[in-house]
């Protein structure tokens, strides 16, 4: 029973330290959109609350996360990933650094919001 126990252990570590989300843009302009993918045989949990820092969330469903970055920075994101035998679920926090605003219109929107 201890060596079951022990290999349950490390299987749980092993799972802690996989990125269960496919490689994405980490540097983005302000106000883009950016797009996450679960790794195959996953899925994201629409029941958690996914976020997308100070950016807003777009669009989420089970295969893929949109968020629009409108705030400059780094940001920590977090997609809540599940296995699609849903025997786990993992918070994955995902950082971006959005750039600062380029162009004069780009500052405009920044200061000013328009919603």
């Amino acid at each position: 029973i201890q060596l079951v126990l022990v290999f349950f252990l490390i299987l749980h570590a092993q799972i802690a330290k996989q990125n269960l989300i496919q490689p994405f843009q980490a540097e983005v302009s302000f106000n883009q959109e950016v797009s996450f993918l679960p790794i195959e045989g996953h899925h994201f949990n629409l029941k958690s609350p996914n976020q997308c820092g100070k950016g807003e969330l777009v669009k989420i469903d089970e295969k893929s996360a949109s968020c629009k970055m409108t705030t400059p920075g780094k940001q920590d994101l977090e997609l809540f990933v599940c296995d699609d035998k849903n025997t786990f679920c993992k918070r994955e926090i995902i950082p971006v650094k959005v750039s600062y605003p380029s162009t004069l219109r780009e500052w405009i929107r920044y200061a000013v919001p328009f919603r």
